[in-house]
């Protein structure tokens, strides 16, 4: 089938599909990711304040917005984001081994695994991956359970 779907796809696209993935380069993501960790070198206990990294951005590459929730965490608000990461972890790690039986502990996974890799693709850019691990924890705790 997929003989037959990516060459359909590629000439239903005009070549667009074959030109998009061609290249696997990081698009500059590297370059905003390292100067998120140099900002936070600089600024380890306070941070830049909310928003102000993007400006910043632009001394090593583009004035841009993280891309990455992780990296952002540290730059804008300093130590306090150093430790909402650490929470963060903890949290996953607790709604996974919270969650009981192999159907909830593979749903909890799900949401939390979309959750993270959407946080490290697109930083917090909607409301979904708040809502979807919020879900998650509901759902992983015996006391109350989401209904999906």
């Amino acid at each position: 089938s997929w003989l037959f779907l990516i060459p359909w796809l590629n000439d239903f696209t005009q070549g667009q599909i074959i030109s998009r993935f061609q290249y696997s380069s990081m698009t500059g993501r590297d370059l905003i990711i390292q100067s998120d960790i140099q900002i936070w070198k600089d600024n380890p206990l306070s941070g830049v304040g909310p928003g102000m990294s993007a400006p910043l951005h632009a001394l090593t590459f583009i004035s841009a917005a993280s891309h990455t929730e992780f990296t952002s965490m540290v730059a804008e608000p300093g130590m306090l984001g150093l430790i909402s990461l650490i929470l963060l972890v903890v949290m996953v790690v607790r709604g996974f081994f919270d969650a009981n039986g192999s159907r909830n502990r593979a749903i909890v996974s799900a949401l939390l695994v979309w959750v993270l890799l959407y946080m490290f693709a697109n930083a917090m850019r909607l409301v979904m991956p708040g809502f979807f691990f919020g879900l998650a924890l509901n759902y992983s705790f015996n006391e109350t359970r989401a209904y999906l």
